[in-house]
C-alpha cells in the first residue's frame, strides 16, 4: 500500500523501472518484496543493515557535535552582547565597541549556520529511514 505522505509523481513507475518490468516480468513480484527502482544488492543483508547502521550513527553524531557548537556559539554570543551593552553604557570608547558589535553579529551568522547544518543532518536521517 503506498505511503498516504507520496506525491503522485512518486507513485509513478520511472523509466528504468518500466524497462527492467519490460525486460524481466516477474522479477520485482517474487516473494523477496518489492524493491525500489535502482536498488542493488551488495553483499549479504545483514551487511547493508550493518552499513546503513554505521552511516546513521556517524551523522546521528555529527548531529550531537553540531548541537553543542551551536549552544557554545549561542552562550558567546550572549556573553558578548552583555559585555557589549555594559561597555557601552560605562565608557566611550567607540573601537571596543564597535568590536564587541561586529563580535555578537558574527557570532549570530556562525549560529545560523550551525541551525542551518543541523537541520540538513537532520533531513539526511530521515532521507536514510525512509529508504530503509
Amino acid at each position: 500500500m503506498p505511503n498516504p505522505d507520496m506525491t503522485v509523481l512518486e507513485l509513478l513507475p520511472s523509466p528504468q523501472l518500466r524497462q527492467c518490468q519490460a525486460e524481466n516480468p516477474g522479477a520485482l513480484s517474487g516473494s523477496g518484496g518489492e524493491r525500489q527502482p535502482g536498488w542493488k544488492r551488495e553483499g549479504s543483508p545483514s551487511e547493508n543493515v550493518a552499513a546503513r547502521l554505521q552511516q546513521r550513527k556517524r551523522i546521528v553524531e555529527l548531529k550531537r557535535r553540531i548541537s553543542v557548537c551551536s549552544l557554545l556559539v549561542a552562550s558567546l554570543g550572549i556573553v558578548l552582547m552583555i559585555a557589549s551593552m555594559e561597555l557601552s553604557l560605562a565608557c566611550s570608547h567607540l573601537v571596543i565597541i564597535a568590536t564587541l558589535s561586529i563580535a555578537v553579529s558574527a557570532s549570530t551568522v556562525l549560529l545560523l549556520g550551525l541551525i542551518l547544518f543541523y537541520h540538513i543532518t537532520d533531513i539526511k536521517v530521515t532521507m536514510m529511514l525512509i529508504t530503509s
